[in-house]
């Protein structure tokens, strides 16, 4: 069974969602959503990698100084990323997930599904 939770902003712009590890306005979560996009500048320390060196899982610092956890669910057969959670807070308060993305035959992509907040 999957429990969902909605995230309700009130007229002070915060967002209302007691899973959160203070209360972030509308345009923090946006943010955070942001640069979930770009994994890789989130990276700090130790990393792990895989039989062929690339990466598994690393250790990640949030713009707003949160640690996480980066890993990659999915790579296709050249090993480009096409799916991955990043966590936000420790304990975890948040998981933002990557939807697997389609490739073509080039390796570009050509489908990026929107950022999964949970």
């Amino acid at each position: 069974m999957a429990i969902i939770k909605t995230a309700i902003v009130g007229n002070d712009g915060r967002v209302k969602d007691e899973s959160l590890p203070t209360r972030l306005g509308a345009g923090q979560v946006l943010g955070l959503v942001q640069a979930a996009k770009s994994p890789d500048l989130l990276i700090v320390g130790a990393v792990t990698l895989d039989g062929s060196d690339q990466v598994m899982s690393a250790g990640v610092a949030w713009p707003d100084g949160t640690p996480g956890t980066l890993t990659i669910t999915s790579r296709d057969a050249n090993g480009a990323v096409l799916a991955y959670n990043i966590t936000y807070g420790s304990p975890v308060t948040k998981t933002f997930t990557q939807p697997t993305i389609t490739r073509n035959a080039n390796g570009a992509a050509t489908n990026v599904p929107q950022i999964v907040v949970s």
